[in-house]
């Protein structure tokens, strides 16, 4: 395994943990672990927080990248020489001043499977567009990758489940966050047709894993955090629908 799939396999291990009371930044065990390194006390957004913290718990070197504002983690990258035109598994994804989070899968289908912290007040599986982000990768990562082609993209169907539906558009944000206020399921928050929605309930669509390995690695630590059991397949990558990237949605 490489380092950066050390990194990967040790965010998707905290896939489903929730701030408590969501929307405060805090939460025992999690985030408060993830943020007490930096004695700055809590409630404060953590998604850098916990991106460090997945490096510092696989044993693997982000090379002092790591830090609570993703804008000094951007400089820190540049000083570094760790910015890379390309996303490797294990990288950091980073929107400067704004987010972070880690790459899990690398689908080659011009997205990217993340894990990241404080996204919808968890930890949540989430698909990004490779464009108007920056990837950072420290040496260890870098050295370490070696991309394969990519022939099959690797999922995983929650039967249990049914597929969230869309509510809205609201025309404003704010209205939609009115209406979501009191809204306990699962959130992902989108843009239609320049409008405000929302697609309430849980995802029962997990993925692509650019490698069977990967998203076995997946399939076990989603199934024992669900207690139930996932539906694997695959698609072939030539072809495949590369769906929609995820808005940025909350974050704070």
């Amino acid at each position: 395994m490489t380092p950066g799939e050390k990194v990967a396999e040790q965010a998707e291990k905290y896939v489903g943990v929730r701030e408590n009371p969501m929307g405060s930044n805090r939460g025992r065990p999690y985030p408060e672990k993830w943020q007490a390194p930096w004695g700055m006390g809590t409630g404060w957004p953590w998604c850098a927080a916990f991106a460090d913290a997945m490096y510092k718990e696989a044993g693997v070197s982000d090379d002092g990248i790591g830090h609570p504002s993703t804008w000094t983690m951007y400089k820190n990258a540049q000083a570094r020489g760790a910015i890379v035109k390309r996303p490797m598994v294990g990288c950091y994804i980073l929107w400067p001043g704004k987010h972070v989070g880690i790459v899990v899968s690398v689908p080659g289908d011009g997205t990217v499977l993340t894990v990241e912290g404080n996204a919808g007040d968890g930890v949540r599986y989430k698909r990004r567009s490779t464009s108007g982000v920056v990837f950072v990768a420290p040496k260890d990562v870098r050295v370490g990758n070696n991309p394969a082609a990519v022939t099959r993209n690797y999922y995983l169907q929650d039967v249990a489940v049914r597929p969230p539906r869309l509510v809205g558009p609201w025309r404003t944000r704010a209205a939609r966050e009115r209406r979501l206020k009191n809204v306990k399921s699962h959130i992902r928050r989108v843009r239609v047709r320049g409008k405000y929605g929302a697609y309430v309930g849980p995802p029962n669509i997990y993925g692509p894993w650019a490698t069977k390995a990967q998203r076995n690695r997946a399939q076990k630590i989603l199934e024992d955090r669900l207690g139930r059991r996932l539906r694997p397949f695959s698609r072939p990558a030539k072809g495949a629908p590369a769906g929609k990237a995820d808005a940025m949605g909350k974050t704070t």
